[in-house]
């Protein structure tokens, strides 16, 4: 799980994955030598198993024995099993892709029923404005004033959650112009806390997770950006300027379904989709509402859900919430119950977050009690050893 105001997690996220799986991906730079270095708990190997790769965030085995692997750029690869030495590529999605700071293409899904259903799932930072009818790529993979790294929020993007189809004749490579958009949406301020997992459910229902896109070196309730407001938060249009206590930007996008008043955005939450059409499913907390992304999300109030599982043999999706100053957590979300609200910013695990207590939205969830928020599984604080609880 990554860190609340860094990134180094987000390597030791997919290094710690791999190790569990018992193989590693290596890429550009140190190969074996780095691998026997590492200091390994009993019973566990770190074996090399591909390279050439670049920066590769993610990978999935399909059930027929390919492996494919998705590279933060965009391009998804595929080995025909783990003695495969060369990958194929699979699909290059560069052009739509925004890979910058932590914009990217971060997680992959391989259809439970491949080939019989020939689907790779990809979901990815979009380089494109939400309603702009020009086509991709907007920023191509920078921000003009960017700064030291952080880009003031001026850069907006989106996100799409896609299906790509395999060649029957060919499974290692992707049909050309078979893109699906399941879902496009997400609007991304800042270029961190966004785009998290793809996966299925035991369910079948395909699920998706995105961060609050919010700024991190302060507190974020939409008041930057260039035009100010690039994502429309109400109470005001694009341009306008969020004040206290009613600003519904930046960080507080994470309580949107609060606001019923207005459009529902995505920002924040975990959906609930039909892999064949990306519309929310029955059974979904919201799925009488006329609003279609309203019928998609069964969680909310998430700072960054940037990794998550089902329990196998239960309705449960686990997430790993990444905190800010005090708190990380996993959280437990049972599928066909009510629509949980993570709390996120206005609190943080369980505490109460002061920084975001002037605003209307957190004045009221707070106001309501400890109960109204999803308590979390499981949470340690930021000064505690590793791999303790304080629960």
């Amino acid at each position: 799980m990554r860190t609340g105001k860094g990134r180094r997690g987000f390597s030791t996220l997919i290094a710690g994955a791999m190790a569990l799986a018992g193989l590693a991906l290596v890429g550009p730079g140190p190969g074996p030598e780095a691998a026997s270095a590492l200091a390994l708990p009993p019973g566990f190997t770190l074996t090399p198993a591909f390279s050439g790769l670049s920066l590769p965030v993610a990978f999935r085995f399909a059930a027929d024995g390919h492996v494919f692997v998705a590279e933060k750029d965009g391009v998804i690869k595929v080995f025909d099993g783990l003695n495969d030495t060369t990958a194929t590529v699979f699909a290059d999605l560069r052009t739509n892709v925004y890979s910058y700071i932590d914009r990217g293409l971060l997680s992959i899904e391989v259809d439970p029923q491949f080939p019989i259903r020939p689907y790779v799932y990809a979901f990815y930072s979009y380089d494109h404005v939400l309603g702009d009818p020009a086509p991709p790529p907007r920023w191509n993979d920078t921000c003009a004033g960017g700064g030291s790294g952080v880009d003031n929020g001026n850069c907006p993007a989106s996100a799409r959650l896609s299906r790509l189809t395999a060649s029957s004749s060919n499974l290692e490579q992707m049909v050309p112009g078979s893109e699906q958009v399941l879902v496009e949406d997400w609007c991304q301020q800042y270029p961190i806390h966004i785009n998290g997992t793809v996966a299925f459910g035991s369910d079948g229902a395909l699920y998706a997770s995105h961060g609050s896109a919010a700024a991190t070196h302060f507190s974020d309730y939409g008041q930057t950006g260039t035009p100010l407001n690039p994502c429309g938060d109400p109470p005001v249009p694009v341009g306008g300027v969020q004040t206290v206590p009613t600003a519904e930007g930046g960080s507080l996008r994470s309580q949107d379904p609060r606001t019923p008043g207005d459009p529902y955005t995505l920002d924040g939450t975990v959906i609930r989709v039909d892999p064949n059409t990306g519309l929310g499913l029955p059974g979904n907390p919201l799925f009488a509402s006329a609003d279609l992304n309203a019928r998609r999300i069964v969680a909310y109030g998430l700072r960054m859900p940037f990794r998550m599982a089902p329990r196998p043999g239960a309705n449960e999706i686990w997430v790993g919430d990444v905190g800010e100053d005090l708190r990380e957590e996993i959280d437990r979300i049972s599928i066909g119950g009510p629509l949980a609200n993570g709390g996120w910013p206005c609190y943080e695990a369980e505490l109460v977050y002061d920084g975001f207590s002037p605003f209307n939205l957190c004045a009221n969830l707070v106001a309501d009690g400890p109960s109204a928020v999803l308590a979390p599984y499981f949470r340690y604080a930021h000064n505690q050893p590793a791999f303790t609880s304080d629960t």
